[in-house]
């Protein structure tokens, strides 16, 4: 499928609309308030350990999150039916507007990711993409 650089240009538009600071996520310390009492709540949940959060984005960036998500059709999802999920997926970050990659950037990065471990009390969880040896950091 072709790229449509025109609705793209819209929804840069309309991104800017909306304050996109890292509140439109989650102040770090609210994260970090949420994270002392979801423990509880994780490890005790029933049928297997899971929690819910309500309102975690704002309601803004949420609802530009969901106009931007593409149909089935529009690119080649992958498909997967199993014991363990279904779900449709995809690896290329390059299919999905700027508003998409933004919040999956913040879910992936390693503040989101030691947010997760100190709730599920699982150590050393390495973001999806990041090399597992290495890092980024002045040279001397």
């Amino acid at each position: 499928m072709g790229h449509n650089y025109s609705s793209e240009r819209v929804l840069m538009n309309s991104i800017a609309s909306i304050s996109l600071s890292i509140g439109s996520f989650r102040p770090l310390s609210r994260m970090t308030d949420i994270a002392k009492s979801a423990h509880t709540f994780y490890t005790s949940a029933i049928p297997f350990p899971h929690l819910v959060f309500d309102e975690f984005i704002e309601l803004a960036l949420r609802d530009q999150v969901l106009s931007a998500f593409l149909n089935p059709g529009e690119i080649n999802w992958r498909r997967l039916d199993n014991a363990k999920e279904i779900k449709l997926a995809s690896d290329a970050a390059s299919t999905f507007g700027p508003i998409i990659r933004l919040l999956l950037s913040h879910l992936n990065s390693i503040t989101f990711v030691e947010f997760f471990s100190n709730i599920t009390g699982i150590a050393n969880l390495i973001p999806k993409g990041v090399p597992r040896r290495g890092f980024v950091g002045p040279s001397s």
